[in-house]
């Protein structure tokens, strides 16, 4: 590619920040300093923008000394469409534009070089998938990073990043992202971990200012102990001050309620997959309380109690639970160990379900889970002491842990395996699939708003992605055990339902 400054394609900047209207929110983002800061959220809401204004910020204003710096993405090429080729780009827009050239694949790879006043800088190109040319990068002193889309880079390139850029006095980094797996170490070991602008800010203080908050479906997931160098902000549509009422009202009628367009491009939420099974089903209206159980929706309340355990089959496996809440030392560990007990409880007629609860026991020694388990039977009794206690099941592979819930458990009528499969009725996961989403389909699944079922087994729905052989994907990790426990209550109960 030839140098910017000789191409006619570049004689006219499209854009100046001099003309940028900012929101208060944007004007927080572009005073803020925290080393590592975080934009994510809807497409088209001006964080590009932000993040890489941010960007060029902090390098025109770095020191003599700092002149090293990466900006990575998925590859090269798109590099190069986004931040070097478009107009829209902020390095095309006055007053950066003529202070840099662009030098592609020389002197260790792609790299734009900028003329500011303590020296040149060098921002050089690299794709966070490739490892073989990552390394190369991650071998200097850098004194600044951007990530493009972080939630769709490798985790090891970004735990480089961040170990990095904490050890390193001087050294930032920013990260822009859409919504994307909840699961990536881009929340889990990032967002999840930074301060939002509720934890300075009161609500009453935002909605006076005219900030939008970051959403509830996304607060669930961050931890309670904030890292202090990082700061995430959620970016909405309403957070780009050029859309009009009118404008914004078409986004949110442009993909249907409930779908996966909806909450990860228009809401930009995490954890919505294309092809999941549940996500179109499941949305605010799928919540409800227990003064609406008790009060209005009457359907709904709990008459024939159902639990359903599923064994932490990946007890001593490698996969990480985050975010659950475990007891170091002989009763527990940080990896794996997903016992699950869900409660779910149905009408009279078996017609309407609810959730009431999702739980992991995550004990090591079987005795305690069960110990546990029985407890938590007992608290539901207590909040539902009308509803009858019909049935228990649990996962046949394990039959340590069934004899210890049969002899131990005393508040159900009735424990037993859990049935994976029925020939007789040609009854398999495909069909259970399809029952529970007729349930949600005609509004006869709800699930009671708590804590944790919104934190575990909304996230572990909305998460499911189904194969091409009609199974849910088993990815060893608990989203699959909340599967595998609702799955257990609508298999073993078939005969009940379509009577």
């Amino acid at each position: 590619m030839r140098e910017r400054e000789k191409g006619k394609e570049y004689e006219e900047a499209i854009g100046n920040i001099d003309t940028i209207v900012y929101t208060e929110k944007s004007k927080r983002i572009m005073a803020d300093e925290h080393k590592i800061l975080t934009l994510f959220g809807s497409t088209g809401n001006g964080k590009s923008m932000l993040a890489t204004l941010k960007m060029l910020s902090r390098i025109f204003k770095s020191g003599s000394r700092q002149q090293t710096y990466v900006l990575a993405g998925r590859d090269i090429t798109t590099l190069e469409k986004r931040f070097v080729k478009s107009n829209y780009s902020v390095l095309n827009w006055k007053p950066f534009r003529g202070k840099w050239v662009y030098k592609k694949q020389v002197d260790g790879g792609s790299q734009v070089i900028f003329t500011t006043k303590t020296g040149r800088k060098y921002l050089y190109f690299t794709p966070f998938n490739n490892v073989n040319t990552y390394t190369r990068i991650l071998g200097q002193t850098i004194d600044g990073v951007f990530v493009d889309e972080a939630v769709e880079a490798n985790e090891d390139f970004l735990q480089e990043i961040v170990s990095r850029t904490i050890r390193t006095k001087a050294t930032w980094l920013i990260m822009r992202s859409n919504g994307g797996d909840p699961k990536h170490y881009f929340y889990t070991g990032i967002v999840n971990r930074s301060h939002t602008l509720e934890d300075y800010m009161s609500r009453e203080e935002m909605e006076s200012l005219g900030i939008r908050p970051t959403p509830n479906d996304e607060l669930r997931y961050f931890e309670s102990e904030r890292k202090d160098i990082f700061m995430a902000y959620h970016m909405g549509l309403e957070d780009n001050p050029v859309y009009t009422p009118e404008r914004l009202k078409q986004f949110y009628e442009l993909f249907p309620l409930g779908s996966f367009m909806y909450y990860s491009r228009v809401l930009g939420i995490r954890g919505f997959q294309q092809d999941s099974p549940f996500a179109p089903y499941i949305n605010e209206t799928t919540f409800t309380n227990y003064n609406k159980l008790r009060d209005i929706d009457s359907k709904f309340y709990p008459i024939k109690m159902v639990f359903s355990v599923d064994s932490g089959g990946h007890v001593f496996s490698s996969k990480e639970m985050v975010g659950s809440r475990y007891k170091e030392g002989d009763y527990g560990t940080e990896k794996g160990g997903h016992t699950i007990m869900i409660t779910g409880a149905f009408d009279e007629q078996y017609r309407n379900f609810i959730l009431l609860d999702t739980y992991f026991p995550n004990e090591m020694i079987q005795w305690a889970s069960v110990e546990k388990i029985n407890n938590r039977v007992r608290d539901m009794a207590q909040v539902f002491n009308t509803a009858k206690r019909d049935y228990m099941f649990c996962d046949p592979a394990d039959s340590t842990l069934l004899a210890g819930l049969m002899s131990s458990v005393r508040n159900v009528n009735d424990i037993r395996p859990a049935i994976k499969r029925d020939n007789k009725l040609a009854l398999d996961e495909k069909v259970i699939i399809s029952v529970i989403q007729q349930f949600m389909m005609q509004g006869r699944f709800k699930i009671l708003d708590t804590l944790e079922n919104r934190k575990w087994f909304y996230g572990a729905m909305i998460g499911a992605k189904q194969e091409s052989d009609g199974k849910i994907f088993d990815n060893g990790s608990w989203e699959a055990d909340v599967w595998d426990a609702l799955k257990y209550i609508f298999m073993s109960m078939y005969r009940l339902l379509i009577t």
